[in-house]
């Protein structure tokens, strides 16, 4: 009786229905369908069911989840405790202000509370930490003087001394408290990938690890149905140069096996005086056909085989085969790596400082052991230095190859960190397809 029941009332709304449509409709032709408004909720639910949308989704949450998406990985030569040490860096190194004439307690005081609310150190490091912080907030210990810093010699040096034992104390906690807590290590690292554009931040200041655009992932797969048949290899690269330079713009999938390989950082072509792209961070660089030009070239490109040689070492040769990169192999234009200082391709690169890795090993020694409030001086000062690292920034430039990190990077296949170039090279050589994507005004005859 029920499923009668439940029927009947089915048949009474579909009458109602088609009722409503033909009062609405009576003089209605098809054609004028075309004029209607589709709505932006109907549009999202028509993209939601396009084509490429299952895998679009597919792929981005395998990337997501993916070791490429924790940055741990990304730099392979520290430690996670390590790197948290850098990563405090960027919260202490406010108080370092106290040595420049700058003078602002309540700055100080929002930065201080902040760290300790991050390292929840035990009430005796505690006291001892608020000891020396009220000492940097308070006039009276430099006298009358300490508005515009005319301070005796000696009382700036006691004031520069209790400044580093309060940073050297909350890098020994850091260090204590990383131990067993993942949750500050990430707390502590987050800036610090996000400097590095490891990760990045959206509206609401969350840190993400940013996937390709769907957009261009819709261009991308519109010349992969009509190239794919031409391949040797179910792989496709995506480089999107709308995104700037230290940015990971470069992304190798494996389509068979709806898998991300890598995701990495991409060099553009130098040109002219044009080297930093519209943005003066690489983003919209220029893009030519032309030799001579010294600019990348977009469209599709196929990744022929490995080679090497004199001007770029180990490389992999490409072939244009799009409206605007027909002279790719005349202008010499590959796939290669370089590691050079200065016309670098490495957004960031993280080493140790001019004493050496084996020197930093050994400030990570001193600080597990050593008190900073009873230590000298110099002790003090080395300590805070550990681990210090140098980080060198370049946005990376090429004459117009496709510049990639020729540095150690983490390897899905093998679960290693390897050579990102050669990693590269066995993934892409041999007849894969590349999409060089430089934004929404660009023409190419597969879409």
């Amino acid at each position: 009786m029920k499923f009668i029941y439940a029927l009947l009332i089915f048949f009474s709304f579909t009458l109602t229905l088609k009722a409503e449509i033909s009062s609405d409709c009576e003089s209605c032709d098809v054609g004028m369908l075309d004029s209607l408004t589709i709505s932006p909720a109907a549009e999202e639910i028509a993209g939601a069911l396009s084509p490429n949308s299952a895998l679009y989704n597919e792929l981005k949450s395998d990337f997501e989840l993916s070791e490429l998406c924790d940055p741990v990985n990304n730099f392979p030569e520290q430690s996670a405790r390590e790197q948290a040490l850098m990563g405090l860096d960027k919260f202490i190194s406010l108080f370092d202000a106290s040595y420049n004439n700058q003078w602002n307690p309540q700055l100080w005081k929002e930065r201080y509370l902040q760290v300790m609310g991050m390292l929840k150190p035990n009430p005796p490091d505690r006291m001892a930490m608020d000891s020396l912080f009220l000492k940097q907030v308070d006039p009276e210990f430099f006298g009358k003087d300490i508005m515009n810093f005319q301070a005796q010699q000696t009382q700036r040096e006691i004031f520069r001394l209790n400044a580093q034992k309060l940073q050297a104390m909350m890098k020994k906690v850091a260090w204590q408290r990383t131990a067993s807590s993942p949750e500050l290590i990430r707390s502590l690292t987050r800036d610090l990938y996000v400097d590095n554009r490891l990760l990045e931040l959206d509206e609401r200041g969350e840190a993400y690890c940013p996937f390709v655009d769907a957009e261009v992932f819709d261009k991308a797969m519109q010349g992969w149905g009509k190239l794919r048949g031409q391949l040797s290899k179910p792989i496709l690269t995506i480089i999107d140069y709308t995104k700037p330079s230290n940015q990971r713009r470069m992304f190798v999938i494996d389509m068979k096996n709806k898998k991300v390989l890598h995701n990495t950082w991409s060099a553009h072509g130098i040109g002219a005086d044009f080297d930093d792209g519209a943005d003066e961070w690489g983003a919209n660089p220029k893009m030519s056909n032309e030799n001579g030009s010294q600019l990348s070239s977009d469209g599709f490109i196929l990744a022929r085989q490995n080679s090497t040689g004199n001007l770029y070492g180990d490389n992999v040769i490409l072939q244009g085969i799009d409206v605007a990169n027909s002279r790719l192999q005349s202008r010499q234009v590959v796939m290669h790596g370089d590691s050079r200082t200065g016309g670098s391709y490495i957004p960031f690169e993280l080493k140790p400082d001019s004493e050496g890795r084996e020197d930093t090993n050994g400030r990570i020694k001193m600080l597990e052991t050593m008190d900073p409030m009873t230590a000298d001086p110099v002790s003090v000062r080395v300590m805070l230095n550990a681990p210090k690292l140098n980080r060198q920034r370049t946005l990376g430039i090429s004459n117009g190859c496709i510049g990639v990190p020729d540095t150690q990077a983490f390897d899905r296949t093998s679960g290693r960190h390897v050579s990102q170039l050669e990693s590269l090279r066995r993934d892409m050589s041999g007849n894969s397809l590349i999409f060089s994507y430089s934004g929404p005004e660009m023409k190419s005859k597969y879409f």
